[in-house]
């Protein structure tokens, strides 16, 4: 079952919202970092009439905020993964319905457990970036979790998408305690694997994802 969340604090930032609402904002001490609800924040929910069992997970960073994907992000999600230059290593560009269908496995993934692919958002304007994520995944015959990032094109070049994925691999680490995460990417997608190394990952094997050849990037839990 997946752990209650609501609070995820990255880099000394506590931060809490709705669906519609940014609820609760503050600065935390050097070093300390919780992945639950505060009282100061549940009071906040409680006179909002929003349960912290309500809420999905979001993650922020300097420049960014992670929540899960919804069917109003179907447009944005379309035009992102519709670009063939966003799509350039995956076996097509997505139509309607493969959009529909995506959306609908995060859906279930959330459920199932507890994190998939998330829409990754301007932390100042709430503009749309990308997807980013930590989602469960068969490689090899053995179940990993994958980080995935992807950025529409207008956020290319930014260090966007190895902000958004540190954060996602701190909550992978801090908050599931998984002993490592991974990042499937194709040999020629050279920008991708620099996030991966940016992650402190490094190839330990080869995988055939969607018809192809991918290379596994890992990188384990830090000791102590």
């Amino acid at each position: 079952m997946a752990p209650p969340i609501a609070t995820i604090i990255v880099r000394d930032v506590v931060a809490c919202f709705s669906s519609q609402h940014f609820l609760y904002f503050r600065p935390l001490p050097q070093g300390q970092a919780s992945f639950r609800p505060t009282f100061a924040i549940r009071r906040i929910l409680h006179f909002r009439g929003v349960s912290c069992r309500q809420m999905g997970l979001y993650l922020e960073t300097p420049r960014t905020f992670m929540r899960e994907i919804l069917g109003n992000d179907f447009d944005f999600l379309l035009r992102m993964m519709s670009d063939p230059d966003v799509m350039r290593y995956y076996p097509r560009p997505y139509g309607e319905k493969d959009v529909r269908d995506f959306i609908n496995r995060m859906r279930i993934r959330y459920r199932e457990d507890g994190c998939g692919l998330w829409m990754l958002l301007d932390r100042e304007s709430g503009e749309p970036l990308g997807r980013v994520g930590l989602m469960r995944q068969p490689v090899n015959g053995v179940d990993e979790f994958e980080i995935g990032y992807m950025l529409h094109k207008p956020f290319w070049r930014r260090g966007l998408a190895t902000e958004a994925a540190l954060a996602v691999r701190a909550y992978a680490f801090a908050e599931r305690k998984l002993p490592r995460v991974v990042s499937l990417v194709r040999p020629e997608n050279v920008p991708s694997q620099g996030v991966a190394r940016k992650l402190g990952m490094e190839v330990v094997g080869n995988s055939e994802q969607m018809g192809l050849d991918h290379l596994i990037f890992a990188v384990n839990m830090p000791a102590g």
